[in-house]
């Protein structure tokens, strides 16, 4: 596993031999210069993944996106998208409103997620993806 980036608001990191990101949300997203680096951190993650890659995203801790980071978010999708994501499982907030708002995220960017409500769910779900990715 190599760390990617570590804040008080998300974590990023890549596991290079399963292909698959892992990210962490927590709090509340108001200012989105409190996380000025975040798109690039997406960036840094990417490079050490290749096409067919996943994304296990868990945002048990986040409570609330502010709308600009809604719009920040719908553009980090669509970075991995356009890199060939193959799919994304999401550990699920417990906020109704942080749900709605990752939904919007997803049809958005047009990435391919999932919820679920354990880790263990979520990486079995990602890994049958990423079989389906390597036979491809």
């Amino acid at each position: 596993m190599h760390q990617i980036a570590k804040t008080p608001r998300y974590t990023l990191a890549v596991d290079p031999i399963k292909n698959r990101l892992y990210s962490a949300k927590i709090g509340f997203w108001q200012d989105i210069f409190d996380n000025p680096d975040f798109i690039e951190h997406i960036h840094q993650a990417i490079q050490h993944l290749s096409k067919g890659f996943t994304i296990l995203s868990d945002l048990t801790q986040l409570q609330v996106l502010s709308h600009e980071w809604v719009e920040v978010m719908i553009e980090g999708h669509k970075i991995f998208v356009k890199a060939d994501c193959a799919g994304k499982a999401e550990i699920a907030p417990e906020t109704a409103v942080a749900r709605l708002q990752f939904k919007r995220i997803a049809e958005s960017s047009g990435i391919q997620k999932q919820e679920f409500a354990s880790k263990v769910e979520a990486e079995a779900w990602l890994d049958q993806i990423s079989k389906k990715a390597v036979k491809s």
